[in-house]
């Protein structure tokens, strides 16, 4: 199991940020040379739809090609879902897949889902295998919290 390793910071951005707003809002992960997500992008200026997030490519890009020079590397896609929805689509994981094709940094992809509840934001992560046998499997893996 590929557990998403993820700094508190970037879990208390994405709380803030995609766990305030209507569902259908997300951003991008990046990590470091470790794999653990250090870096957190709030793609404000996606469309959120009524059953779909339609990310800012562009915007995304630019953040990502600064990102690059820190060292920073895309490793998922994080977006909310209504309530009672708390796992990726079949669009989730076909768009997943399309990322995936065009990344040479790593052979995998995170794909947390958060959704709300009474007691607040729940974020449930999946994983996208890349490439070997199980290319293309989406499963859910457990989130590690570090400092």
């Amino acid at each position: 199991m590929n557990a998403l390793m993820m700094k508190h910071s970037v879990y208390y951005e994405i709380e803030q940020t995609i766990g305030m707003d209507i569902p259908e809002r997300g951003g991008v992960l990046g990590a470091g040379s470790d794999g653990c997500v250090i870096a957190y992008y709030f793609d404000q200026t996606g469309r959120s739809e009524p059953d779909a997030y339609v990310p800012d490519t562009e915007a995304i890009n630019k953040v990502l090609s600064k990102w690059h020079e820190r060292g920073i590397h895309i490793v998922g896609i994080v977006h909310s879902h209504k309530s009672g929805l708390p796992f990726p689509s079949c669009g989730d994981i076909g768009y997943g897949m399309q990322i995936l094709g065009a990344l040479d940094t790593t052979d995998r992809l995170y794909l947390p889902i958060v959704t709300r509840g009474e007691s607040g934001m729940m974020m449930r992560a999946f994983v996208i295998d890349g490439r070997g046998k199980d290319r293309g499997k989406c499963r859910e893996t457990r989130i590690e919290l570090v400092n």
